[in-house]
């Protein structure tokens, strides 16, 4: 299994970016779970888009891989704190592909 680790910051507008320490994937959102979400979003695209125009990928998006949240985020008036260990989850790609399938097929019918 593959680890990806993930770094979640605060920006001054309130505004949470979650990216991949190798920069290729990232995301953004009004809470560190939102852009956690958004970035994993962008993973499945990215892999669903690379498979339809046949363009080379990460290897580790056909597999099973797990998001580490690795950081700090900065506090503001103590209610932006966030639970690393919440953050921490693994990703079974195969339900996701599984789900991504299933949407195709519907919005085909």
């Amino acid at each position: 299994m593959t680890k990806i680790i993930e770094k979640i910051e605060k920006k001054p507008d309130g505004t949470y970016f979650a990216q991949c320490h190798d920069g290729f994937f990232s995301g953004k959102g009004s809470t560190a779970e939102f852009a956690k979400l958004d970035m994993e979003q962008q993973m499945l695209d990215f892999r669903l888009a690379a498979h339809r125009e046949h363009i080379d990928y990460p290897e580790f998006l056909d597999k099973d891989y797990r998001i580490v949240y690795e950081g700090e985020l900065p506090a503001s008036r103590g209610r932006d704190v966030v639970n690393p260990d919440y953050l921490n989850w693994k990703i079974p790609v195969s339900i996701i592909a599984i789900l991504a399938l299933i949407m195709i097929f519907l919005c085909q019918c």
